[in-house]
């Protein structure tokens, strides 16, 4: 059996900002399973009666609607927008109350509706009511019941002494007439005022608000809300809940601050008295004062009654990357003793406990979020939320995830000459996992082996000037080649397509950026406690000489390299300086000790006030160094180039 726990009662469904009367009411509720776990994302059906009289009265209007749960299982629908089994909405005559809605709900989204509420409509639904009460009085005199009769020419005044001689009347004088007059065109004038006031959605008022119904009552707390609609331009500036031990509680007592605007919200009563009746309500704010909703009783658990388990829902796990994701929940109910822990645990194993890996996220009931780390990827875990208190440890709906090293839809990329290369999620980041190494661009156009270092021709080169070392180290590129023509760039995203295959570009320095901070505000990725090492992070635990001078180098245990999944490899440079020093092989240099990757960013020359197109910014790393190096280097140099996803 599943059941309904209704959070918000009625909001008008305004449909036109003109006079004419909307003929629809939004109803609001959340769904829950036996488990109390809440039905999202999921079609339920919904039968909508209004009874009169009572809760068991007759019922003079129904229809059937079927509506689809949000992710907080949240359901919403227009009553007077379904399907009428009985009655016309449009005809309720809403002065004739008491009225009841009664809701009943099939969770499996057909007729066999399961699950019932009625509740009473606290307060004629305004926009309706003033539909009848504008079609009181038309504004016109003639229109008014027994209407005095007013002189319309001098034959009806028949002597000197200004009296009105009609039938009936006798001694009447004009003056006291005219005054008569007088107050009944203030009269009209007043009516005419109430009709624009019931019938313009427009007016200056306070806000209007309702107090939902008070849950989850512990010994110490409970939850209530409101909803908020305002017939005004001024705006909401505060709404909340206000309670207390005496009736009609005011903001000047204990009270809570929800925000501001108009909808629904939800509240926590918190530092409350076990065993006491407390007054509750709702209340909204604007520049012209503070209304209250209807005010709701409850009265909180004795601290006698025996302690039972908390309630908890685990959240949807998101941002799943390599080897940790996002989780968390919220403790609903404390069970009537403090929750004096929650978290999340998991595991690879179904039904993960706290005698496991788990997280510690605070005490108390509301949400919590949570950090699943350590986490090895292309594995399959299971996760669930935990609250505990005097009586035990409760445990929310079980969830499963797979981290992986892929980006998510987009596993692999392949360039012009038909290499693939696997790609990295790293945060928000697509990157490829191997540096490229093409020798065309994406249109087919020919990128030559060069033997000679220039910036006036676009060429690629082969790490260690081997040509079989292009399958593990990528192709080294000039920035000529790199760019294919675009200017320099620093922007997020670069916008520079350049070498890189369609759908991906050649990142800026500011990019580089993004991935480096991430990994440094990640302190699985960094060594020995320090933010700025993550080179080992990026680092493949190959490719690299086996050296170091201590276990943070990129050279020393590398089988611990490469937590992040970037895979860099020391595929050296060519470069000016090694042309210079070593003319018998001027195009190998470095392989295995440095690995650089080019930026699109050129440095700017404050002096000139141009760019530099022969100075480049570069990102490095070597075998020794703990941490990733950013600087400027010739752009006839030649270095590695990995590409980001558009």
């Amino acid at each position: 059996m599943k059941k309904l726990i209704t959070m918000t009662i009625m909001v008008l469904a305004v449909a036109t900002l003109m006079a004419q009367t909307p003929e629809k009411l939004t109803y609001q509720a959340m769904v829950r399973n036996a488990g109390n776990v809440l039905v999202t994302n999921t079609q339920v059906g919904v039968r909508v009666s209004i009874l009169q009289g009572s809760a068991s009265g007759s019922a003079v209007y129904v229809e059937t609607l079927t509506a689809t749960t949000n992710a907080n299982g949240l359901m919403t629908v227009e009553i007077g927008g379904g399907n009428a089994q009985q009655g016309v909405f449009a005809d309720i005559n809403w002065a004739n109350g008491p009225y009841f809605l009664k809701s009943e709900t099939d969770p499996n989204g057909g007729s066999n509706y399961s699950v019932t509420s009625t509740q009473q409509l606290l307060s004629v639904p305004y926009a309706l009511y003033a539909k009848a009460a504008g079609n009181g009085f038309s504004g016109d005199y003639n229109d008014l019941t027994n209407a005095p009769a007013v002189p319309t020419s001098l034959s009806q005044l028949t002597n000197d002494a200004g009296f009105v001689t009609a039938v009936g009347c006798e001694n009447v004088s004009l003056c006291d007439l005219q005054d008569t007059l007088a107050a009944l065109r203030d009269t009209i004038t007043l009516l005419q005022a109430t009709v624009e006031a019931l019938t313009n959605p427009y007016i200056e008022s306070t806000p209007m608000v309702t107090t939902t119904v008070v849950s989850y009552i512990t010994q110490t707390s409970a939850y209530c809300g409101g909803i908020v609609t305002s017939m005004s331009n001024d705006p909401v500036t505060e709404r909340g809940i206000c309670w207390g031990i005496n009736p009609q509680p005011t903001i000047s007592g204990t009270h809570t601050n929800e925000g501001a605007g108009v909808g629904s919200f939800t509240g926590l009563m918190s530092g409350l008295t076990p065993n006491t009746t407390y007054y509750a309500r709702a209340y909204a704010t604007n520049s012209l004062g503070t209304a209250y909703g209807q005010q709701v009783t409850f009265t909180t658990n004795d601290v006698t009654a025996v302690a039972e388990l908390p309630t908890v829902i685990t959240s949807p796990v998101t941002n799943i990357i390599q080897n940790h994701a996002m989780c968390g929940g919220m403790v609903t109910a404390d069970g009537g003793a403090p929750v004096t822990e929650r978290g999340v645990c998991w595991s690879t194993s179904a039904n993960p406990s706290v005698m496991g890996q788990h997280s510690s996220d605070g005490s108390g009931l509301g949400e919590f979020t949570s950090n699943v780390a350590g986490l090895t990827v292309n594995t399959t875990y299971y996760v669930r939320a935990y609250a505990t208190n005097s009586a035990g440890t409760a445990y929310g709906e079980t969830l499963s995830f797979t981290p992986g090293v892929s980006c998510p839809g987009t596993p692999t990329v392949t360039d012009y000459d038909g290499n693939t290369y696997n790609t990295v999620q790293i945060g928000t980041q697509c990157w490829m996992k191997e540096n490229m190494k093409t020798t065309h661009y994406s249109d087919g156009t020919n990128i030559p082996v060069g033997s000679i270092l220039t910036t006036s021709t676009s060429y690629c080169y082969y790490p260690g000037n081997t040509p079989t070392n292009k399958n593990f180290y990528g192709m080294l590129y000039n920035w000529t080649a790199v760019m294919n023509g675009a200017t320099q760039s620093n922007s997020v995203p670069s916008g520079v397509q350049g070498i890189c295959p369609t759908g991906w570009h050649v990142p800026s320095d500011a990019e580089f950026t993004t991935l480096t901070n991430y990994l440094s505000d990640n302190s699985e990725y960094i060594c020995d406690l320090n933010q700025t090492y993550i080179a080992k992070a990026m680092a493949d635990t190959v490719g690299w000489t086996n050296y170091g001078y201590n276990n943070c180098n990129v050279g020393l245990v590398l089988e611990t390299n490469n937590v992040s999944g970037f895979s860099a490899r020391g595929a050296g440079s060519c470069s000016y300086y090694q042309q210079i020093t070593n003319p018998s092989n001027n195009l190998a240099s470095s392989l295995n000790s440095n690995g650089y990757f080019w930026t699109t960013r050129a440095y700017y020359n404050v002096t000139t006030g141009t760019y530099d197109n022969e100075s480049i910014y570069t990102l490095s790393l070597g075998y020794t160094s703990s941490s990733v190096t950013v600087g400027t280097n010739n752009s006839w140099n030649a270095y590695s180039v990995r590409c980001l996803k558009d």
